[in-house]
């Protein structure tokens, strides 16, 4: 599965409950070992499910729509279990609805500006029209990209 950055998942693995579990990731596409700012897995509840937040990774590529795929591995230091971590690679048009969401939207003349998450930046401008297909801020049914 892949998860955003922001999303703050954690990776979860069984061992013996009590063990200390460490954990390490490794960057798939040139195999090098990722910087964490812990190595520490947490059991959870005395039940023998460790997790490790990937708030972990210490330095995050700041790109949505670039995927990163990583190798995780968790061990108690005689036991080891790992799996494969993909993090964002959202296509880029997701990540501008998301900024059209939380963005400004502004009305002037006969446009909708839609607007970055800066505020300033314009994605997408429409020109609105009413039901007699006259250019209109009010009664508004139909928009066309500008």
């Amino acid at each position: 599965m892949r998860y955003s950055y922001t999303e703050g998942t954690n990776i979860l693995a069984v061992f013996t409950t009590g063990n200390t579990v460490t954990a390490a990731l490794y960057n798939l596409v040139d195999n090098s070992p990722v910087t964490l700012s812990t190595s520490s897995a947490i059991e959870i509840q005395s039940t023998g499910v460790f997790k490790f937040p990937i708030t972990a990774i210490s330095v995050l590529p700041t790109s949505p729509s670039a995927i990163t795929e990583y190798l995780w591995v968790m061990g108690n230091g005689s036991t080891f279990k790992y799996g494969k971590l993909s993090l964002n690679g959202f296509p880029s048009e997701i990540d501008k609805l998301y900024k059209v969401q939380f963005g400004k939207w502004w009305m002037t003349g006969n446009q909708l500006k839609l607007y970055d998450l800066d505020n300033t930046t314009v994605l997408y401008t429409f020109n609105l029209y009413d039901s007699t297909d006259t250019p209109s801020l009010s009664g508004v049914v139909k928009r066309i990209p500008a």
